[in-house]
């Protein structure tokens, strides 16, 4: 629930500096694509983060391995890997909410 508080901050925040710096226009397509790319921006960089982390702190690496339902599967690559992806997707999830009540109707003109 955090981190897609985390992510949801990050959108808005994104749509509402491209409205201010774009004339008030973000058209949907636009809205969803940049929304998208910044929380792919933002969980990558975390997932780089973490694939480092749980090779450095292996102490953490075991616990996770052991309470884990994928248990002996589970290594810093399957655990960074899902990170991204939840995110990722999690990103998207919250820019198409968010672009249906930030997005306006007037397509951006560059």
């Amino acid at each position: 629930a955090l981190n897609l508080g985390i992510v949801a901050a990050g959108v808005y925040y994104c749509f509402k500096q491209y409205k201010r710096t774009h004339n008030g226009r973000l058209d949907y397509f636009r809205a969803i694509t940049l929304g998208t790319l910044t929380s792919a921006i933002g969980v990558s960089t975390f997932a780089l983060f973490l694939f480092i982390y749980l090779f450095i702190d292996t102490n953490l690496m075991n616990l996770l391995s052991n309470k884990h339902p994928l248990g002996i599967h589970l290594d810093p690559y399957m655990a960074s890997f899902s990170v991204f992806y939840e995110g990722l997707f999690s990103g998207f999830g919250v820019s198409y909410l968010l672009t249906n009540f930030l997005a306006t109707d007037t397509p951006a003109m560059d």
